[in-house]
């Protein structure tokens, strides 16, 4: 429950801050070095997953622990920008 609430004010809180940004003049700018960002980690998300299922190897939990605070903000973080990504289809269809 307490991921579940934790997750959901990162999600609100990075909505804000996705509409701040599109507010300011360089808000492309912005919304570019975002989505690199996000595009990295979702990469980084990949890789992991197919160690996982060629190997059964996590390299996540191999440099920062099985269950430590630094590997579920890592699988918290390639969560979210997975979430994010679905906002690239409408570029792609634009």
């Amino acid at each position: 429950d307490f991921i579940i609430a934790v997750m959901s004010v990162v999600i609100m809180v990075m909505s804000y801050i996705r509409t701040i940004i599109t507010k300011k003049e360089n808000g492309g700018q912005y919304m570019k070095v975002l989505y690199n960002i996000v595009l990295t980690l979702v990469i980084i998300g990949a890789l992991n997953w197919l160690l996982i299922g060629l190997f059964k190897f996590d390299i996540v939990a191999t440099l920062f622990g099985q269950i430590s605070v630094l590997s579920r903000i890592v699988y918290t973080l390639v969560g979210l920008s997975g979430i994010v990504s679905i906002g690239i289809y409408s570029k792609i269809n634009a």
